[in-house]
């Protein structure tokens, strides 16, 4: 809910990840390993410190991958053995993470959080069989019953969770690293021929502002807050008293928990007071833009803390919204004058917010707040449009855009992406050096 909230840019590079079904899996039993004796039945093709990795687990990967609509495997036997030699990387790396979760409590996940998605999984691929008894015969087809189908998904979920739960705690601390021009340009000549065709895309430039509440409803607000510390002073339990009262849907279902978090994360007000607060103690509640926070440090060690909070928000009125929407009216007018949008974004819009971004139209609705599409759907280039009212993480606010440059649709060109790659091949760069830092400190043996 704090974190700061960016609008997405064009999209053309990723891949899509799905759990695999098992009516696809009974067809895959029958790969054979390019390079293994055809009677083999396994063998450990990787060790890692005081575990292995089998072969059997890499024909699972390619299973795996083999879901995914936009793979075809390949029918070279070298190159087939190739794409398994990356995915036998990828699960060495994934055991490394695993031994460091085992000595770091931190890294291990909300095991209620991997059951609830386990078996959403189940449910997603469950419901494309006519019935359940289509769907467990498929399952025995391919070896498996109901619970190892389950318990099979619940170690890859748990795994994953691990893996995101690492990135986000080490790659913060790995140094930013430099990408060159012909890095980039070898990563886009690569996938070109995969690429689609560019939509029509519009470069915009934007004000937001939020509809703030009256200073009334401030105070209202302030001795609700007040009343729940006092409850919790006497006792009661912080995290009940979160999920009944906190405005913060994102966490109120899970007591207030923000998990554990670094300095520049939060906003500015909320991280003094979390990190000025010794372990166990609540705050006074504490002022943001978006309401009145109380807040309790569960545990705190150098350079982080986890903590819960209580958030109440005052609420936002017609009068509000009225008062909001003619002070933009009258940012539209001056903007029709010619004076620079990004002027006065610094010096009324919401600074969360970029002033200036680029999106497909035919992808409005999917990539921005409500409102958006409706307001921009049929807008031409140089227009000023609103203002009109969105919604950002449940707060009210006023959007006004101009239409800076509308680019018909058409081939894809390597500067449409450039920043993209660079950003990728950055990520990916960090994420080799934190890997590189790994395997140092542990025992690895490739025999694949």
């Amino acid at each position: 809910m704090l974190d700061r909230i960016l609008f997405p840019t064009l999209l053309v590079l990723g891949a899509l990840f799905s759990a695999a079904a098992p009516a696809r899996a009974q067809a895959s039993n029958q790969l054979t390993v390019p390079g293994e004796p055809a009677d083999l039945v396994d063998r450990v093709v990787a060790v890692v410190g005081d575990s292995v990795v089998l072969l059997s687990q890499v024909v699972e990967e390619l299973r795996v991958v083999a879901q995914r609509p936009e793979v075809t495997l390949p029918s070279d036997p070298d190159e087939l053995r190739q794409l398994m030699g990356s995915l036998l990387e990828s699960l060495v790396n994934v055991q490394l993470i695993v031994q460091e979760a085992a000595r770091d409590s931190t890294l291990l996940p909300d095991e209620s959080a991997v059951t609830a998605q386990m078996e959403a999984a189940v449910l997603q691929v469950q419901s494309g069989f006519p019935t359940v008894e289509a769907f467990t015969q498929a399952l025995a087809a391919a070896g498996m019953t109901p619970n190892q189908y389950r318990e099979s998904l619940r170690a890859r979920i748990r795994r994953e969770q691990i893996q995101r739960l690492f990135l986000q705690r080490r790659l913060p601390s790995v140094p930013a690293v430099a990408v060159t021009e012909e890095e980039m340009r070898e990563v886009f000549d690569a996938q070109r021929a995969s690429l689609q065709q560019r939509p029509e895309i519009l470069r915009l430039e934007q004000v937001i502002m939020s509809a703030t509440a009256s200073d009334s409803a401030w105070e209202a607000a302030k001795v609700q807050a007040d009343s729940i510390r006092a409850e919790i002073v006497a006792g009661a339990d912080f995290a009940e008293l979160a999920r009944e009262n906190s405005d913060d849907a994102g966490t109120a279902a899970n007591g207030g928990d923000l998990d554990w978090f670094r300095r520049g994360v939060m906003v500015r007000e909320f991280e003094e007071a979390a990190f000025s607060l010794p372990d166990g103690a609540v705050s006074q509640p504490v002022r943001t833009d978006y309401g009145w926070h109380l807040i309790r440090v569960e545990r705190s060690r150098p350079g982080e803390v986890r903590a819960r909070h209580i958030l109440i928000t005052p609420p936002v009125g017609p009068s509000d919204l009225d008062r909001t929407r003619f002070a933009l009216s009258d940012l539209a007018t001056r903007i029709r004058a010619g004076e620079p949008v990004e002027d006065l974004h610094n010096e009324f819009g919401e600074e969360s917010q970029p002033w200036t971004f680029q999106v497909s139209r035919d992808e409005l609705a999917d990539q921005l707040p409500p409102g958006y599409a409706q307001a921009l759907s049929l807008s031409s280039e140089g227009q000023v449009v609103g203002p009109f009212q969105t919604t950002l993480q449940g707060r009210p606010f006023f959007a006004l855009v101009k239409v800076v440059e509308v680019r018909e649709a058409g081939e894809i060109t390597f500067d449409d992406v450039r920043d993209q790659i660079r950003s990728n091949l950055q990520q990916q760069k960090r994420v080799e050096r934190l890997w590189e830092a790994l395997r140092s400190r542990h025992h690895v043996e490739i025999r694949f």
